[in-house]
């Protein structure tokens, strides 16, 4: 029910109006309800931007802006998947738990190996291949969250062993080309 109905309603029992479409008094209420329905549009997008599982625009991009970079390149339930994650970790929460949930909030799919007897862990993306500013934003914010007395590496190749195998070389071919693993990722077989 809108502005215009819900002041014809209130004023009907008062009796002291003509309220017909035709008449000055209901024209004048007909112009009050124009503003105040616009009002109270603007209003309900405040509030629904206010609240990130309601947010699609501006409230969306007021929160990234507080973590980080606007992600307007994601779809929106997926901005809000990562924002709802984001704000589930506490800064002392770092659990394997924990540390999923972080991955969450970048839209970052792993698996984490732990090597606790040298304090590292592993990261390996899974799932899909990431653009090398997603990878440089998913390397500064892992480093912001990491603990310092852990190191980490996020491996970020995209070829795997399969692929390698795939090349008709043996181990000591490869050891003799003398490459490095970012090479090795680039080479292509004659």
């Amino acid at each position: 029910m809108g502005s215009l109905e819900n002041m014809v309603r209130a004023m009907l029992p008062i009796g002291a109006y003509s309220l017909n479409k035709w008449d000055l008094v209901y024209k004048e209420l007909e112009t009050y309800s124009r503003s105040f329905d616009e009002i109270g549009a603007a209003v309900d997008e405040l509030i629904r931007e206010r609240f990130i599982t309601t947010a699609e625009g501006e409230g969306l991009e007021r929160y990234e802006r507080i973590i980080g970079p606007v992600r307007d390149d994601l779809e929106t339930e997926l901005r809000r998947e990562m924002l709802k994650a984001l704000f589930t970790v506490g800064e002392n929460d770092f659990t394997l738990d924990g540390l999923h949930r972080f991955f969450d909030s970048l839209g970052f799919e792993c698996s984490v190996v732990e090597d606790p007897s040298d304090f590292h862990l592993l990261m390996i993306p899974q799932g899909r291949e990431y653009s090398p500013a997603e990878q440089e934003l998913i390397r500064e914010r892992v480093g912001e969250f990491i603990p310092c007395h852990l190191t980490y590496t996020i491996e970020f190749r995209s070829a795997d062993w399969d692929e390698y195998d795939s090349l008709s070389k043996t181990f000591d071919d490869w050891d003799a080309l003398d490459l490095c693993w970012d090479d090795i990722d680039k080479y292509e077989e004659d």
